[in-house]
Formats: structure tokens, C-alpha cells, sequence
């Protein structure tokens, strides 16, 4: 129970971080997104089983935040997380060596790339045929946000990847503890 409502506080801690610090000191093109790399660190470390109630909590507090309709970022939280899980399968992140930064490297690509091209569809005020046409007219710059994003994202992952992990080491030493006992 404990565990629960310290994890709930981390996740509550990163979210009020990503909308309330980051989105204000990062420019609109190179803005890190920190709530989706922390899930994506959850999904690496307790799988994609154990990291469906984390992201959904992510999702409502994302949501509310946001002011956004419950449920969007939910709904784009949870195809990610399929979509990370589908990546995660070919690149067994934990198991490499010497190259884990550029597996990180090569997930945040695909999950910055995938994450922007949702949020340019989700026809929530905008149409997406304008969105469309404004990403055609200014390709370069969204080609030249998407790897300076990357390049942050990447930085972002692995911090929160050992923040992650950190915390799941000592869970597990207290859960153990508590067993003995």
C-alpha cells in the first residue's frame, strides 16, 4: 500500500514537473516529454503487464493537467506503451552493454516520432488536414525539432530509466523485508 501511494506521488511529482516547469523553460519545438519517457522507463523494467495501472494513472493526471478531455492522453499513453512493448521485443534494452545509450537513442526516435505525429492527428481543436498542411510547408523544421527532441528525449530516458529502476530495487528490498517479518 505504501508502495502504491509512493509510486502515485512520483507520478504526480512528473507530471506537475512536465506541465508546470518544462513545457515553460523548453521552446514549443524542442519541449522533452518527460511523463512519456518515465512511462516508457516503467515499461522497461516491470514490463508491459506490470505497467498498465502506472500508465493509466499517468494518462489522468496527464489529462487533468492539461485540461484536456479525460481519457486523450490515456488513449495515446496506452497505444505508445503497445507500441514501446512492439520496439522492446527487437532491442532487449536491459541485456545490452555498451550499447544501451544508443538503444535509448533509437527508442526515443521512435517514440518522439510517434508521440508528435499523434498529437498532429488528434483532432481535438485543430483539423487535421491543416496539420497536415502546415507539416508539409515546414518539413524541415519539424525534421530538425523531431532529432533535437530526440536528443533530449534520449538524456530524459536514461535519468528517468535509473530513477525507475532505482526506486523498483528498493521496493523490492522492502517488499522482501516485509515478507520476513
Amino acid at each position: 500500500m505504501i508502495l502504491n501511494i509512493l509510486r502515485i506521488s512520483i507520478i504526480a511529482l512528473v507530471t506537475i514537473f512536465q506541465y508546470s516547469f518544462v513545457n515553460f523553460v523548453f521552446p514549443d519545438f524542442a519541449t522533452p516529454n518527460v511523463v512519456f519517457m518515465f512511462i516508457v522507463a516503467y515499461i522497461i523494467i516491470l514490463g508491459i503487464k506490470g505497467s498498465w495501472t502506472w500508465i493509466i494513472i499517468f494518462g489522468i493526471f496527464s489529462d487533468l493537467f492539461t485540461f484536456s478531455f479525460l481519457g486523450k492522453n490515456i488513449l495515446i499513453f496506452i497505444l505508445g506503451a503497445y507500441l514501446v512493448n512492439l520496439v522492446l521485443h527487437f532491442l532487449v534494452i536491459e541485456r545490452q552493454g555498451g550499447l544501451k545509450i544508443f538503444a535509448f537513442f533509437v527508442l526515443a526516435i521512435g517514440i518522439t516520432t510517434l508521440y508528435t505525429l499523434m498529437e498532429i492527428v488528434w483532432p481535438e481543436n485543430r483539423i487535421v488536414l491543416i496539420n497536415l498542411i502546415q507539416l508539409k510547408n515546414n518539413f524541415l523544421f519539424f525534421l530538425k525539432s523531431i532529432i533535437f527532441q530526440c536528443a533530449i528525449n534520449t538524456v530524459v530516458l536514461y535519468l528517468s530509466y535509473g530513477i525507475v529502476k532505482k526506486f523498483e530495487k528498493e521496493a523490492t528490498f522492502y517488499r522482501k523485508k516485509n515478507i520476513e517479518y
